[in-house]
This record gives structure tokens, sequence and C-alpha cells, in this order.
């Protein structure tokens, strides 16, 4: 399915693969798809199996998507010297996972956050590839005025749009998750008055990848530009298997018959 631009009166929806660098199967599988058109869009990580010439030589041979960063803060070790950034890791050196990372937000230091984020976009600027947008792995732009502050300060110094943070899931019907809409509303309200972003985030595999809970999903796209977001690639690791079947499912025809039975357009964020 081609990127189509310019067409007036459709939904458009950006098809975002997250992860890319987090594993050389996963970028193989992101690959093909945005070789067949469906993927229009990734966000990469830099810390973990990232050099800049493979990115490069991946853009090169997968030009039609755009490329933004995906901060990861919780996963591996920091791209800074560990001396100037100890406040955000732990007593091995490596980043707090996502549930001990929201417990002590409140105690790193702004400025190590900062230095760290920029080190890791420094990087993805290094590459050569140009930045299309910045989000986060394990949305932790999300999950405080903190962190809020400096996703704003990042996305208006290099002039680029940030994910939505309200997140659609329509098979997710737990109160956590209608609280969470709730509290997001009001960041996504914060965020738009400063920054540019998609109107919708769209979690189609959220609760699990049943056609029937895909099709609720995409019945949620609005008018204007809506973000899918995606998690695809393969992997001979056991806790990467389901990403196989997000795979399966974007390149099928009936995904593809779907979107045009609603009258999707995909774009990338460089219409955002």
């Amino acid at each position: 399915m081609s990127l189509k631009k310019g067409i007036k009166n459709l939904k458009k929806v950006i098809i975002n693969a997250d992860d890319l660098f987090l594993d050389k199967e996963i970028n193989r599988g992101i690959g093909e798809l945005i070789d067949i058109g469906i993927v229009t869009s990734v966000s990469v990580i830099v810390n973990l199996e990232y050099n800049k010439k493979d990115f490069y030589n991946f853009y090169k041979n997968h030009p039609n998507a755009s490329y933004g960063i995906h901060i990861n803060l919780t996963n591996g070790v920091p791209v800074t010297h560990q001396s100037s950034v100890y406040s955000i890791i732990d007593n091995t050196g490596r980043f707090y996972d996502p549930k001990i990372f929201i417990y002590r937000i409140h105690a790193m230091n702004v400025k190590h956050l900062r230095k760290e984020i920029s080190s890791q976009i420094c990087m993805f600027i290094d590459s050569g590839v140009p930045l299309s947008h910045i989000d986060s792995h394990d949305h932790i732009f999300w999950i405080s005025g903190k962190m809020r502050k400096l996703q704003i300060e990042f996305a208006s110094k290099y002039r680029v749009p940030v994910r939505c943070p309200v997140v659609t899931d329509m098979e997710n019907k737990t109160l956590f998750f209608f609280i969470l809409r709730f509290y997001l509303r009001i960041h996504k309200n914060v965020l738009r008055r400063y920054v540019r972003m998609p109107g919708n985030l769209i979690d189609i595999f959220g609760s699990n990848s049943k056609k029937s809970s895909i099709i609720k999903n995409l019945l949620m796209v609005n008018d204007g530009i809506s973000e899918i977001l995606t998690h695809p690639g393969y992997s001979y690791k056991r806790e990467f298997k389901h990403r196989e079947r997000e795979i399966e499912i974007l390149k099928s025809l009936w995904f593809t018959n779907l979107l045009k039975s609603y009258n999707i357009v995909l774009t990338n964020f460089y219409e955002v």
C-alpha cells in the first residue's frame, strides 16, 4: 500500500513501528513492512544495538518512512558517562526498569535527565538521518510534569512533533486505563499549546491482536492525522514472539483492504 499525499476528505494515519535497533531481527521485520508500504514511520532506540553507520544504511535501504527517536531511559545503559547522570541509573550503571523509574522520578536530577536525552538525540542526528519526531520507550515522557517539560523543550528546540499521549484501545475496559486516559487528556491539552502532534494514538494490538479488536480500534480513527502504534519484528527471543503476530497481520491483504474500506490514507510525521 503506497503512501499518498495531498488527498483531502480522507482520514490520514501514521503507522509507526517502535523499537528499531532493539534487535537485528526486529530491524528486519520493520524493514520489510516499510518496503511494502504499510509502516510509514519508525522510532529508533540509540542506546542498545545501535550504531550510526548501520542506521544510515537502514535509512538508505528503506527510505519511504519518517524516522524519529525513541528516547530510552528504562532499558540498558546511558550513552552519557555514568558520572554525569548518576541519579537516573542504579548502582550497576543501568537504567531503572519502568516501575522503579516511575517511583524514583521525583528524585532524579532534571539536569541528568536533560543531558541523557540530549545525548541520545545528538547520536541520532550524527547519523545524518533527518529527525522527524520525538517519542519515548515505555512512554516515560507521560509520567510527570518534569518529563513533560523536557519533552516540550526538545521538541521545540528541534521543531519536530511528538506522540499524542491519549491512547485508544477499545478492548481495554479496566478502571486503571480509564483513569489513565483522563490524566493523559490533561497532559495532551498542556502539550498542544507548545508542540505539534497527531490528534490520536491508536494501539490496535493493545489488549489482544484479534481481528475484531483491530476493527473496533480502527473505527476510532478521526478526521485529520492519527498515529497507529505497532511493535512488529521477527525474533528468536521468546519475549518478542508476539511481534511476529503483528507482522503477520500488517502484511495481510485483509488489513490493507480494511484500511481502504475505512478510507484511510497513510502518511508520516513529516505531515504533522
